[in-house]
C-alpha cells in the first residue's frame, strides 16, 4: 500500500467516525433539526402557465396587457416574459368582486 493510500484511508476512516457520531446524534436528538428556511420569492409563471390558470389565449392576455386589463408581465431576459403568481390571483379575485351581478358560466351545456 503507499503512502497516498494509507492517508486516503485514514482521512476516509475519520470521516466515516464522525457521521457516526452525527447519525447517534441525531438518534438521540441531540443535534438540533435545522429549520428549513421560507422562501420570501414570489412564484412566477410563464405565458403557457398562466394560459392554462386564466383559461385565455396568448393574444389575449397580451392583449389585455397592453390595454391595461391583465396584469404586467415581468421582463426575465431578451426572450423570457413571466407574471406573479399573485398578481393573477389577484386579478381573478378582482373579476368576481367588480361585477357581482356577472354569471358564473356553467361547464357542459347552456
Amino acid at each position: 500500500m503507499t503512502a497516498y493510500e494509507k492517508k486516503l484511508l485514514a482521512v476516509l476512516e475519520t470521516i466515516s467516525a464522525q457521521l457516526d457520531q452525527l447519525i447517534e446524534a441525531k438518534k438521540h436528538k441531540l443535534v438540533p433539526a435545522s429549520p428549513q428556511p421560507k422562501s420570501k420569492l414570489k412564484t412566477m409563471l410563464n405565458i403557457y402557465e398562466v394560459v392554462e390558470i386564466v383559461d385565455l389565449s396568448r393574444t389575449t392576455i397580451h392583449r389585455k396587457e397592453k390595454a391595461g386589463t391583465f396584469p404586467l408581465s415581468r421582463q426575465l431576459s431578451s426572450n423570457r416574459r413571466a407574471w406573479y403568481l399573485s398578481d393573477i390571483q389577484k386579478w381573478q379575485k378582482r373579476l368576481t368582486t367588480e361585477n357581482p351581478r356577472r354569471k358564473q358560466r356553467k361547464l357542459g351545456g347552456r
